[in-house]
């Protein structure tokens, strides 16, 4: 329906298929331009996002390109001049395409930020602002994410518009099976603590 969009799920709950169809059945091919852009953290993920959004668009004439470390820059520069409708890449080898002005994001229209958690732990929070700040205010987005700490909700705040909130499945709990213990220790007894917990376990192990 074209709202903005904030799913919260683990990975492997199918948010590729829930964002990728939608997305390929909203691009324009007819238009020679980038309209979609995906943000992930990994260039494993990179190369396997764009993948599946090639499958969903087996019969229709879209181009996709995956960006990221690791690739001939050369080679992608080339890529990039066939003008692809959509980008799947890491925020720092968009950047880095910013930067030489061979990618141009004035004309998306959908923007989606997979995995932004471990983007955010990563280190990638600046690229990811800079590059949604290069992107028309008029996009639609789209942000999953495994948890939603305070830094999560900041960028949901200022980049999505009453976006519309889908959780899949329960919140992780661990197996009743395991026992949980914590224990309150000062900063300076970390260390000298878990030495001690060690040794107490080697000497129940032992018994």
């Amino acid at each position: 329906k074209g709202h903005d969009v904030v799913g919260k799920a683990q990975t492997g709950t199918g948010k590729t298929t829930a964002f990728g169809i939608p997305l390929v059945e909203s691009i324009d091919p007819s238009k020679n331009l980038t309209q979609g852009i995906i943000l992930v953290p990994t260039r494993e993920l990179a190369h396997q996002v764009s993948t599946e959004i090639q499958r969903l668009s087996t019969f229709l004439p879209i181009r996709t390109l995956a960006l990221y470390g690791g690739q001939s820059i050369n080679k992608q520069i080339t890529d990039l001049q066939k003008t692809p409708h959509i980008i799947v890449g890491t925020p720092g080898r968009i950047i880095d395409h910013i930067g030489r002005s061979t990618i141009k994001l004035n004309n998306i229209r959908f923007a989606i930020l997979d995995e932004a958690d471990q983007m955010l732990d990563i280190g990638f929070a600046d690229d990811m602002i800079k590059i949604i700040g290069l992107t028309p205010r008029s996009r639609q987005t789209a942000l999953f994410s495994a948890t939603i700490p305070k830094t999560i909700k900041r960028l949901i705040s200022r980049f999505l518009r009453d976006p519309s909130w889908i959780q899949v499945g329960e919140e992780i709990e661990a197996s009743n099976t395991i026992k949980q213990m914590y224990y309150e220790v000062a900063d300076q007894d970390k260390f000298k603590g878990l030495n001690e917990l060690l040794s107490q376990n080697s000497k129940q192990n032992k018994a």
